[in-house]
């Protein structure tokens, strides 16, 4: 009996070595692609890196670090669908690397998919309340989401932990002046200018806010800034359009006329760029064409309320494709083809393989591609 318990503990202490050797040997074969990778990618050898990490997961089909490293440079290379499937398979895994849920979020925020985008932001967020990219992506879809509160709550915290990061200063100042929070808005406003003063959106918000204080030396710092912004980047269309709003409330109705042209060719669809084109005809007694631009300033409101009511009927029943699918119309129809791709693709997950969605996700690419989302964020 005792020699019968010996040769198990014998046999039992044999196993617990080998297992203990295979384990050692495959950590150290996986620590060891993973340095090789990045040694070839310092040297600029990325395909050479990237067959590495794939060898590397192959061989260690359970450690989900060089899954991230090859999301990461796949993230890099603008490939953000093969990021996002990469790193969706890396999560799965136990012994996540810190970051890897924001690395999600990230590729599915470029590549528009802001649902998906906001769950692993969020998700980071819970994990690490300190990742400030994470707290950074989800503020920004709120924003575009129109939910304010929930945008401010993460940018406010991304702004804190990105103290000196210019464009994440920028963003969270752009939220506060489009909430009317415009003291805050201005003290970043100003900082922004003191260390970064080459780029014209800083220039640009620190006007939209200047422009709505009652101050009467404001209107004219709002004006001088937006001048400024405006040799930056001639053809925006928020600054061609905040100077014409800026001249019409000051009652220099000739002088906003172009700026108001202008906003209104640049954005057609635009209900505020109408109504301010159309204001400036009749003052000046341009009748007729004031009636016309009204007429399309009505048609372009209809468009905008019901956008907006799609979008209060998906809050609150957010699998519903048909709502879906009438949203992306209506976005279409307002040249907003960007915005439409990220619910669209959403209506495919809920609705996998369906010819309907997948024929309106191609129509809406194709379109997407002729525009751009650069004036969104204004």
């Amino acid at each position: 009996m005792k020699k019968a318990l010996l040769i198990l503990f014998i046999i039992l202490a044999a196993v617990i070595a080998v297992t203990f050797f295979l384990y050692r040997s495959l950590s150290g074969s996986s620590n060891s692609g993973l340095e090789r990778g990045q040694s070839l990618l310092q040297l600029g050898m990325v395909k050479e890196a990237e067959q590495t990490w794939l060898e590397t997961v192959k061989a260690n089909p359970k450690d989900p670090r060089p899954l991230i490293a090859l999301g990461q440079l796949q993230i890099q290379q603008q490939r953000y669908r093969e990021a996002s499937e990469t790193l969706a398979r890396a999560v799965k895994l136990p012994d996540l690397p810190p970051h890897s849920y924001c690395l999600l979020a990230e590729a599915h925020w470029k590549l528009g998919d802001i649902g998906n985008a906001l769950i692993h932001a969020e998700e980071e967020t819970n994990r690490d309340s300190n990742c400030a990219r994470a707290h950074l992506i989800a503020g920004q879809i709120y924003e575009r989401k129109s939910q304010p509160k929930e945008a401010l709550d993460h940018l406010k915290q991304a702004a804190a932990l990105s103290p000196e990061v210019q464009p994440v200063q920028l963003v969270y100042a752009r939220v506060l002046a489009k909430t009317a929070q415009y003291q805050e808005a201005e003290r970043i406003l100003r900082e922004i200018l003191s260390k970064e003063p080459l780029h014209s959106d800083p220039y640009y918000w620190l006007g939209y806010v200047l422009a709505r204080n009652s101050r009467v030396a404001d209107k004219s710092e709002a004006e001088r800034l937006l001048k400024r912004a405006l040799v930056m980047e001639p053809t925006a269309p928020s600054t061609n359009f905040e100077l014409a709003r800026l001249y019409f409330n000051q009652r220099r109705t000739q002088e906003a006329l172009p700026f108001a042209e202008f906003a209104a060719k640049a954005r057609p669809h635009d209900p505020p760029s109408l109504y301010m084109l159309g204001q400036i005809q009749r003052a000046l007694g341009r009748t007729a064409e004031a009636s016309a631009t009204m007429q399309r300033f009505k048609v372009e409101s209809d468009l905008f309320a019901r956008e907006k009511a799609l979008l209060k009927t998906l809050a609150t029943d957010k699998e519903n494709v048909d709502v879906i699918l009438e949203l992306s119309d209506v976005l279409v129809k307002r040249d907003r083809a960007f915005a439409a791709l990220p619910f669209l693709y959403e209506a495919d997950r809920l609705k996998p393989g369906s010819p309907e969605v997948q024929q309106r996700i191609r129509m809406v690419e194709k379109l997407s591609a002729q525009t751009s989302e650069s004036e969104e964020s204004r």
